[in-house]
């Protein structure tokens, strides 16, 4: 999936409120020939980075539903696909977004398709951080 930039991010200012922004940030994604190398230049760098002795730890990254509801079902689709091929390749290092806590409209920055806000980050935060415990022995820094 490919977020291609655009000479001006829709804004609320646009009108519509927040969906108009979302309609509009949802048409700069595609799933094309541009995608298609990104994905396959992304895979090539992590078989470098595992030949050379990196473990890959791969986050899946989420978008604000309102935002996620307006992007095209066949992109979705081949994003679904590809995250598929990255487990194969790199079943302990790929977190995958149903591990994770999945987020609302509400725990979102107000007027923001892509941040989340404080609270929900340190509690996003603190799952992720377990799951890496849990899977690859990394340990908390506890305050």
């Amino acid at each position: 999936m490919l977020h291609r930039p655009v000479e001006t991010t829709p804004s609320l200012g646009q009108g519509g409120g927040l969906d108009g922004c979302a309609e509009g940030l949802a048409s700069t994604y595609a799933a094309d020939e541009r995608s298609e190398v990104q994905k396959q230049e992304f895979i090539r760098f992590l078989s470098l980075q595992v030949e050379r002795g990196a473990t890959p730890l791969i986050l899946v990254g989420q978008v604000n539903p309102i935002l996620e509801a307006r992007l095209d079902s066949a992109m979705r689709s081949d994003f679904r696909a590809y995250v598929d091929e990255l487990a194969e390749l790199h079943p302990a290092g790929l977190v995958r977004n149903e591990e994770l806590p999945r987020h609302t409209p509400g725990d979102y920055v107000p007027d923001d398709l892509m941040h989340i806000n404080h609270e929900t980050r340190l509690k996003f935060t603190e799952r992720l951080a377990e799951l890496l415990e849990e899977r690859v022995g990394w340990v908390r820094r506890r305050h």
